[in-house]
């Protein structure tokens, strides 16, 4: 499988293109997308070459306007969620 460590997410363009697709990676970039999700969303071979980050196609304006404190925030608070809460772990 090509994305077999990727989410499928279904694209908000579904309800006019029937099996609008993309594949997102653990650092929410899009790597992937199917032919009716590229047509619906302008997904080009050369814009998933430079990386396209997933809010910015999901309609996602909080996640795309995230700068490196909320990054860190959110690595630290999977980190604690993972670990229970323990910080020693």
């Amino acid at each position: 499988m090509v994305y077999s460590n990727a989410r499928i997410l279904l694209a908000p363009v579904a309800e006019r293109s029937a099996g609008a697709l993309i594949a997102v990676d653990a650092d929410d970039l899009v790597i992937g997308a199917t032919r009716s999700a590229r047509l619906a969303l302008g997904i080009t071979s050369e814009s998933l070459a430079r990386g396209l980050l997933a809010a910015d196609i999901l309609g996602d304006p909080a996640r795309a306007r995230e700068d490196l404190d909320d990054a860190e925030r959110s690595v630290l608070q999977r980190a604690m969620a993972r670990t229970g809460g323990n910080v020693s772990a």
